[in-house]
């Protein structure tokens, strides 16, 4: 098999860096997000989010089909469906087997980078006995976010309006690139409008009375953003074309990250940073 290169990630910081944290402390206290360029390649970009479209289509008006006015389908993989089912959660049909493969693979990539360049990740938001993001990955010990994994598919007009995932980290990674005209290499097409939008913790109290976001990120198709449950965002509305994304909300079954609620816990709880 072909070796992928060493992926490039870069930070986008939402307010000014606080020196004595951790990546994982910062990630936390909602400075910093994490971009990864190319995590995913064109033809998977192009397959994952065409078998989405079609999933979403087939959809119509099925129970469980969208998220009131927001994506038009949402497409759990299989083992969200799965787990969904079990817990009595009303779920639309998942992902067809390709498509899941391949998000799970993605999943599995993002979780291989953060141990070899992120390791204070897992141990801040994950807990201290946390050996690695993979190991928690492969011994099934991570709680999703109800119905995901998933792929998100935007039409014109399609949001999703802010909020906060409530989970450890959440990975997002747009399938479609922010262009109508543009594709990937896979042939996926694209859109215009759309991103999305973050807000510090500082202005994110009046992000659903249309305070602007902090940042707001267009980025290439199968480009990762990786942030903290904490961290206000939304899925800003498209203009013209679908976008599609895949996200994934977790946190570890047996470390309640969430326990200070909306806020991240005070800093001076850290037994150390750097």
């Amino acid at each position: 098999a072909t070796r992928r290169p060493a992926l490039d990630c870069h930070e986008v910081w939402l307010q000014p860096a606080t020196a004595a944290y951790s990546t994982g402390q910062a990630i936390e206290q909602s400075e910093v997000l994490l971009v990864v360029p190319g995590l995913a390649t064109g033809t998977e970009c192009a397959t994952l989010s065409e078998a989405a479209r079609r999933c979403a289509e087939a959809l119509g008006s099925a129970p469980g089909a969208d998220l009131g006015a927001q994506p038009t389908g949402r497409i759990p993989s299989i083992a969200a469906a799965a787990r969904a089912t079990r817990a009595g959660v009303e779920c639309v049909a998942p992902l067809p087997a390709e498509a899941d493969s391949i998000a799970d693979s993605l999943l599995a990539r993002v979780f291989a980078l953060i141990d070899a360049q992120y390791p204070s990740i897992v141990s801040t938001l994950f807990g201290p006995d946390a050996e690695s993001m993979l190991s928690l990955y492969e011994a099934g010990a991570l709680n999703y976010h109800s119905r995901e994994p998933a792929v998100n598919v935007y039409d014109a007009g399609g949001e999703f309006l802010p909020h906060m995932d409530h989970e450890a980290l959440t990975v997002l990674i747009p399938l479609t690139s922010p262009d109508a005209a543009a594709a990937t290499e896979g042939g996926a097409p694209g859109f215009s409008g759309g991103g999305t939008g973050f807000w510090s913790l500082e202005e994110c109290a009046n992000a659903r009375e249309g305070q602007a976001p902090t940042a707001l990120l267009r980025p290439d198709a199968g480009t990762a953003l990786i942030f903290g449950g904490h961290l206000m965002h939304a899925g800003i509305p498209v203009a013209t074309g679908t976008r599609v994304c895949f996200v994934a909300s977790f946190s570890a079954l047996d470390y309640d990250f969430d326990f200070w609620g909306p806020r991240p816990r005070p800093a001076h709880l850290y037994k150390h940073a750097g």
